[in-house]
């Protein structure tokens, strides 16, 4: 699996949009790294709430996808700008949004 924060993608769309490459095809928006477990960013966001987790079933983790990365080189050739928010930045920034906007 593999995140992009909404700030990037919003970026990534106007870039298409005023491309003047027509596209008429289905394209991915997205990072094509990193690649990180479900299990992997419980645990960024527990490190983000300061909070312990136990996992309850481990073993049912194993039926996961082994690979869930978007193939991104056209839209990499239309948006050149390459630096995107990485995923901690962009867990801790959506927790704040919604604490600041009452959500939690």
């Amino acid at each position: 699996r593999t995140f992009c924060y909404i700030d990037d993608v919003i970026k990534i769309l106007i870039s298409v949009i005023k491309s003047k490459k027509s596209l008429n095809i289905a394209i991915n928006i997205g990072n094509n790294y990193p690649e990180i477990k479900i299990v992997d960013l419980a645990n960024i966001i527990a490190t983000i709430l300061k909070k312990k987790i136990k996992f309850l079933n481990k073993k049912s983790l194993i039926f996961s996808q082994k690979r869930r990365c978007p193939d991104t080189k056209l839209i990499n050739k239309i948006y050149k700008n390459k630096k995107r928010v990485l995923l901690i930045d962009g867990v801790s920034m959506t927790y704040q949004w919604y604490k600041e906007n009452n959500f939690i």
